[in-house]
């Protein structure tokens, strides 16, 4: 369920590989923080989305027809646009999707939050069978 801001942590219970061998839980932070939203206005810290005709855009999600459809809120636009039936629908309450400003790398059995972070991006990688 989407209730906005969640602190919670979930936790994988006990694993049991073999007979004699069992994996630790480990705890991780939720993978994503969704903001509740109307009008135009979102969170200090929201993902980017690139940038759209008008500007930057944002990672956003709606409720339509039953089911939450993800989509990009335009902040000029005072919506977040979803794709259904090859229309983009605005909807003027949604979800921002909220960063926490941070790259968390596991190890350890914890989640350590880094600040400063780069991330390699290509567009093609060979792979041969």
């Amino acid at each position: 369920a989407v209730t906005g801001i969640s602190t919670s942590v979930l936790t994988t219970p006990d694993i049991h590989c073999s007979s004699d061998h069992t994996m630790s839980a480990i705890q991780y932070k939720r993978p994503a923080r969704w903001v509740p939203a109307k009008s135009g206005y979102f969170p200090r810290h929201p993902v980017s989305g690139g940038e759209g005709p008008d500007g930057e855009v944002f990672v956003g999600m709606a409720h339509h027809e039953g089911a939450y459809v993800l989509g990009m809120v335009v902040p000029d636009h005072g919506c977040c646009y979803i794709p259904y039936g090859g229309d983009a629908i605005p909807k003027s309450e949604y979800f921002v999707h909220g960063s926490h400003g941070v790259c968390y790398v596991p190890y350890g059995g914890k989640e350590h939050a880094h600040k400063h972070y780069e991330v390699l991006c290509v567009r093609n990688v060979p792979c041969r069978v």
